[in-house]
């Protein structure tokens, strides 16, 4: 499968906040959205996020995600250089858990808008998911993929807050790259025990208590959670975790 056209621009303020922000590139992973990823600081390498902004648009790029922390100029210097929208992603931090980067980020004049997500991983997330239902509004393949995604969301929780090990489902699912549907590998899924059908056109994952990775890798699809199971069909290519 060839690579996505890269649409989402992610830039952050310092190496240190890659891990919180490998998330959101893990979800547009999922989606099929193609980005790229630079860390531009406002203050430390000016000339950089001057050039990331100016060029983005001419570049292809359709959303621009901007993280930082403490004071967090880099959202605001990125929307007042480009007319791409602007997801900011507040890092937290030792001064009141971030609320200097919370409010930097998201106390825009008016005329420069920033669309402030909440902060660290939580946010990270959610500007992917924010991008996404951007770019969905024109292309309808990836807006099925976000309603897959949202769906699948909702079904790995259950009703009953007996039924546990729904966490580790959904951390399986956003962990590994959608092809065609939400692809899970039964290593990723601890106390999840993958049986193939008798068809052998399906595969079921279900609940079990022990640890029994199974061979078989395959696409959930968002149909079901009753009684724990989901149905799965073969073929997906997973990603590396």
């Amino acid at each position: 499968m060839s690579e996505p056209h890269i649409k989402v621009g992610i830039v952050m303020g310092s190496a240190s906040d890659a891990p919180v922000m490998r998330q959101c590139a893990q979800v547009l992973e999922q989606l099929g959205i193609g980005y790229e990823m630079k860390v531009c600081s406002a203050h430390r390498t000016p000339q950089r996020a001057h050039d990331f902004a100016t060029t983005a648009a001419d570049r292809g790029l359709k959303v621009v995600i901007a993280a930082a922390g403490m004071s967090a100029h880099l959202a605001g210097v990125m929307a007042a250089l480009t007319h791409l929208p602007v997801l900011g992603v507040p890092m937290e931090g030792k001064l009141a858990g971030g609320l200097d980067a919370l409010l930097s980020t998201c106390n825009m004049p008016k005329g420069i808008p920033v669309a402030t997500m909440s902060q660290g991983s939580h946010g990270a997330v959610n500007a992917a998911l924010f991008a996404a239902a951007i770019l969905a509004t024109s292309d309808p393949a990836l807006e099925k993929r976000l309603l897959d995604y949202r769906a699948a969301q909702t079904a790995a929780i259950p009703e009953d807050p007996r039924r546990l090990n729904h966490t580790r489902l959904m951390r399986a699912i956003l962990a590994t790259r959608i092809a065609g549907g939400y692809c899970v590998g039964a290593t990723a899924v601890p106390g999840f025990h993958a049986r193939r059908s008798h068809s052998a056109l399906s595969t079921t994952l279900t609940l079990d208590n022990a640890i029994a990775p199974a061979a078989n890798i395959g696409c959930i699809t968002p149909a079901t959670a009753s009684g724990m199971s989901t149905m799965l069909y073969p073929n997906a290519q997973p990603s590396p975790m």
